[in-house]
């Protein structure tokens, strides 16, 4: 090769290498103008950034949790992979940014193999693990758990959970090679933690600032395709694994019942689990039409009382103050009683058996959006059994819901919609018969931005719909928003799981163990 043809290359990959840094910027301008001040005045002004201060950009969204890259290709054919793996090394957040000396990880995958057994994929950011070592494992819902009131009574201290790592892969590949130790930075996979689920922390909560978990809004009965109940208990057994690797599954099933129910976030979530099912366990499952997952809360403030001294040997009095909160307040226990007038170990066992009394209210919903006061409660020191409050308790909280009255609260969604501007009215229409609550439409360039809040009951379909009245012209980005009354006018009834709590003959002989509900 001539001296004069390697120039002549050398320029055509500068012009070319200017070009792409050149639509780079232009590109990341336009992209970064409706969350950045910078990027935004310069695209009103019709200019680009400097290609340095837009990649800089860029990484800073991005680390922010407020710019999401795409990219396109396909691994099969080797399309795009080398764009991705630049694009990672250069834009994309170092781990080092979130390291910490303390043990801390997070498991972001659920395995099961047929030698190894159960497999926790983590990805450590701080400490190491070694062959052997016990590894504490904590649950996100711990986070959520935590009160803000003041005077809200601390959840009792229990000892962490503590489990043994039997072996440690890494990847290599395709494949997994024996490693015997991870430390921060790296991904592993973990075997023996038995109790480890999709989305669970290791070590310590100091990488759970920016934890969110899924919010499932639909809830779907689950049914051997044959309608043999002999099979329901291996079905059980098969979901309730697959929700330790997607916990939002949350696969609920009591022996008795002739269905399982699991939660879900759309009919793509279905097929999935559907297709899991039969390649995986051999089996085959009817699915019924999706439910909307409502929730209730006490309609006014009031006492929730009951008492359980009746038959002999048994004595439990529990008084209650339940006192409605805001939507998205959650739930929080106030309250401590002298020890002369009820044991702190009796008060111990209210709470806990407070918490598992939110899973079903007076409809059969979560309870959620109230503060709850223990204001009375008794004990006999002779004929207190400790289980008689885990008796009293139910039937205290159920008598105060159905005294006070329940709330349905209804899931609702934020939508956002870019389409043709002519398509604006029609939108709205779709909206307001859907009960939604929209913000004034936003034009530029031909096209509207439109965005609201609608419930889910009412918008399941929406996305078909407004595909056809859009010709697949309009773009739809959906998120949960939260819960509000229901405006409906209808009574949502969710069957409740085993025995409920007012009927009161029923439920002391079902708690008692001395009866089981068919």
């Amino acid at each position: 090769m001539l001296l004069s043809d390697v120039e002549n290359e050398g320029e055509e990959n500068c012009r070319v290498e200017k070009k792409n840094s050149e639509s780079f910027a232009k590109s990341a301008t336009e992209a970064l103008a409706d969350i950045c001040e910078e990027a935004e005045e310069a695209f009103l002004c019709e200019e680009s950034l400097d290609y340095a201060r837009a990649s800089n950009l860029v990484k800073e969204e991005i680390s922010a949790c407020r710019l999401i890259p795409v990219l396109c290709g396909s691994a099969k054919y080797s399309a795009g992979v080398e764009d991705l793996a630049d694009f990672l090394v250069e834009f994309m957040p170092s781990a080092t940014r979130r390291a910490t000396d303390e043990l801390c990880g997070v498991i972001f995958k659920i395995e099961h193999d047929k030698t190894l057994g159960k497999v926790s994929h983590v990805r450590l950011f701080g400490g190491e693990i070694a062959n052997r070592d016990e590894v504490e494992i904590i649950s996100p819902y711990s986070i959520s758990a935590s009160q803000s009131d003041d005077d809200a009574v601390e959840a009792e201290k229990k000892p962490p959970v503590k489990e043994k790592v039997s072996q440690i892969k890494r990847f290599a590949g395709a494949k997994l090679s024996d490693s015997g130790i991870v430390k921060g930075g790296d991904i592993a996979a973990l075997c023996g933690l038995p109790g480890a689920k999709t989305g669970h922390f290791i070590g310590s909560l100091a990488v759970s600032e920016n934890a969110k978990l899924v919010n499932p809004f639909l809830r779907v009965r689950v049914t051997p395709s044959d309608g043999d109940a002999l099979k329901l208990p291996t079905l059980a057994a098969a979901l309730g694994e697959l929700s330790d690797e997607e916990p939002y599954i949350d696969a609920k099933w009591e022996n008795g019942q002739k269905e399982i129910t699991i939660s879900t976030t759309g009919k793509i979530q279905l097929e999935v689990i559907d297709n899991l099912l039969k390649e995986r366990y051999n089996l085959a499952a009817s699915f019924s039409p999706p439910t909307v997952i409502y929730k209730e809360t006490p309609a006014s403030k009031g006492l929730a009382r009951a008492s359980y001294t009746m038959p002999k040997p048994c004595w439990a009095v529990v008084e209650f103050m339940f006192e409605p909160m805001p939507r998205g307040y959650g739930v929080s226990y106030h309250g401590r009683l002298p020890s002369n007038q009820c044991f702190y170990r009796y008060q111990s066992h209210i709470r806990t058996s407070f918490n598992s009394c939110l899973e079903q209210g007076l409809y059969g919903w979560e309870v959620t959006d109230f503060k709850c006061t223990l204001i009375g409660g008794e004990h006999h020191t002779i004929h207190t059994h400790p289980l008689d409050f885990f008796v009293c308790t139910p039937m205290a909280f159920m008598n105060g819901m159905s005294q006070l009255g329940s709330t349905i609260l209804e899931p609702l969604l934020k939508i956002r919609v870019s389409a043709p501007a002519e398509l604006s009215g029609k939108i709205l229409s779709e909206i307001v018969k859907m009960g939604g609550e929209y913000d004034s439409p936003v034009t530029r360039l031909q096209t509207v931005t439109l965005e609201a809040v609608v419930p889910v009951a009412t918008s399941m379909d929406f996305p078909a719909r407004l595909a056809v009245l859009s010709s697949g012209k309009a773009v739809l980005n959906q998120t949960f928003y939260g819960y509000r009354e229901c405006r409906d006018g209808l009574e949502h009834i969710n069957p409740r799981r085993g025995v409920n709590p007012l009927d009161r003959s029923k439920w002391i002989l079902y708690a008692r163990g001395a009866y089981q509900k068919d």
